[in-house]
């Protein structure tokens, strides 16, 4: 029985959890910036782009603008783009070894 951690994509969790770790950085700096003005999320929209666009597209449809709720999708638009580099990590690794 072969003990190796081949079958454990390592590269993808590493770079997929310093991207979630630059994400949750960045909603802290935006939450406790002093400075009250529209860059304090700078950081958190660079990081959930193309999810910034659909919000955009969200709060003039539903005209809804809270700060909550902005929130909460940059979040969970970084949570999508964190799994989609983990799968697309994984497979070109997996690739890579066969």
């Amino acid at each position: 029985m072969n003990n190796n951690n081949t079958n454990k994509p390592i590269l993808a969790i590493t770079i997929s959890a310093l991207y979630l770790t630059v994400v949750i950085l960045s909603f802290v700096i935006m939450l406790i910036s002093a400075d009250d003005t529209a860059m304090s999320g700078i950081f958190l929209i660079l990081a959930t782009i193309p999810w910034v666009f659909l919000l955009t597209q969200l709060q003039n449809i539903f005209q809804l603008d809270s700060p909550l709720l902005n929130g909460i999708f940059l979040l969970a638009g970084g949570t999508v783009n964190t799994l989609i580099l983990y799968k697309l990590l994984a497979w070109a690794t997996s690739r890579k070894k066969s």
